[in-house]
């Protein structure tokens, strides 16, 4: 547990009264059945009738006992029990008299293990950036300083990371930068030079909860096929022209696989790699492929320039997706599996990791890309921690780690840049 646990519980949180109450009336009653199963003895009750009462009488104690204890799970102070209490009240802000700030922050008081290291990562990272960044586009871990994606700086990790920042309870890192972010965008952002209409729409409008009034989605990309689904689950699948596209386009895909692959067979390839991060790309022999190619070459291989990996969410993102919707713990395992390789050979834990920093005398942060990761043991690749590390990677592995009604997925659409907006 972080130092926020030491937070004061909100009341909502605090042990119902009425439970202890319960079993207290519960235990009274078989202390007051003994003492009238001994006068009806001396008034010469029969013993079949003292029995009967004794039987109801205990069965009514065990039914009041085990209800307090199974439905009021908050009154047993473990953190797994009070979670499934959370699951079973649909624990969420529209229906307590708390605020959005107040509820996340009673949310980060029960974190899981996973969880915790998840925030962990996510402190280890902004911290980095903060620090050596200092609000530039992304965090370079090679200089330790801050790098700009396009002609001039817009702060993208910042404008990115505020909701994830919010949703783990990290409201002190959240309100400094959403101040930085009210007192300097305006001036960063209009300024003249190329920019990306894509990528500032899903990270910087998107993060800031601006997507405007009217938008058109091009085929360019992976994201047209995604906002067709999410732009119909947005409307409250009140839209089915969009959904009916949807179903065409993946009808489309499906009719020009090559093949399909077996359950833990090929599905996974974090478990594939030797260091658990998945390069970009990952090539299959096919029997397109000639004789000479398929003796030099395994069936599942990766081209060296291809061999790296910049810290993409999308294995994490559909992990969390599949556990939501079955509920299977296998996606949580596979989820940790990410999470720790990442750990150990992403994290720039010290200033002995770069020469550069030699003569620094502070910490270092972030988390950076790396390559030869198929087979080899991982290296630096370049020191870019992109801003959608932060946005995207960190706050589906926080979720898939999370009660499934934290940003519930019948209320919330996620856009391309995992920024949460409610279902209309």
């Amino acid at each position: 547990m972080s130092e926020r646990s030491a937070l004061p519980t909100p009341p909502h949180w605090e042990a119902p009264q009425f439970p202890r109450k319960m079993e207290k009336e519960a235990a009274g009653s078989y202390f007051k059945m003994e003492g009238e199963m001994a006068a009806s003895i001396k008034r010469g009750t029969s013993p079949k009738l003292l029995r009967t009462m004794v039987g109801v009488l205990t069965a009514l104690s065990i039914v009041i006992l085990t209800y307090s204890h199974m439905i009021y799970l908050p009154s047993i102070p473990d953190g797994r029990e009070n979670r499934q209490f959370l699951r079973a009240r649909r624990f969420d802000p529209a229906a307590t008299d708390l605020s959005l700030r107040e509820f996340y922050k009673v949310r980060a008081k029960v974190l899981s293990k996973e969880q915790q290291q998840v925030v962990d990562m996510t402190l280890h990272a902004w911290q980095g950036y903060r620090e050596f960044a200092r609000w530039s586009d992304y965090l370079d871990v090679q200089s330790m300083a801050g790098g700009t994606v396009y002609s001039h700086d817009m702060a993208l990790t910042t404008v990115d990371s505020l909701d994830t920042l919010f949703i783990m309870g990290l409201h002190d890192e959240f309100d400094e930068a959403s101040a930085w972010v009210k007192a300097n965008l305006g001036p960063l952002m209009f300024q003249k030079g190329e920019v990306s209409f894509f990528e500032i729409t899903i990270r910087s409008l998107g993060g800031l909860g601006l997507p405007g009034s009217a938008i058109s989605f091009g085929a360019l990309g992976d994201s047209y096929y995604e906002y067709l689904l999410k732009q119909w689950l947005l409307t409250g699948k009140q839209n089915d022209q969009l959904k009916d596209m949807y179903i065409t386009a993946v009808d489309g895909m499906r009719s020009e696989l090559i093949g399909q692959s077996f359950p833990s067979n090929y599905t996974f390839m974090y478990l594939k790699s030797e260091s658990h991060l998945a390069p970009e790309v990952t090539q299959f022999i096919t029997e397109a492929d000639d004789a000479s190619f398929k003796r030099t070459h395994t069936e599942l291989f990766v081209f060296s320039a291809e061999d790296f990996n910049i810290l993409r969410p999308e294995t994490v993102e559909s992990l969390m997706i599949l556990h939501r919707v079955t509920g299977d713990e296998i996606y949580r395992e596979h989820g940790r599996v990410i999470m720790n390789a990442i750990e150990k050979h992403s994290k720039v834990r010290s200033i002995d990791d770069f020469w550069c920093l030699a003569f620094q005398k502070v910490p270092a942060g972030g988390y950076r890309s790396t390559e030869n990761v198929w087979l080899g043991v991982p290296t630096t690749k370049d020191g870019t921690m992109e801003s959608f590390f932060i946005a995207e990677t960190l706050k589906y592995l926080y979720l898939l780690f999370s009660d499934d009604d934290l940003l519930p997925l019948d209320q919330i659409v996620f856009n391309t840049e995992a920024h949460p907006f409610p279902v209309i």
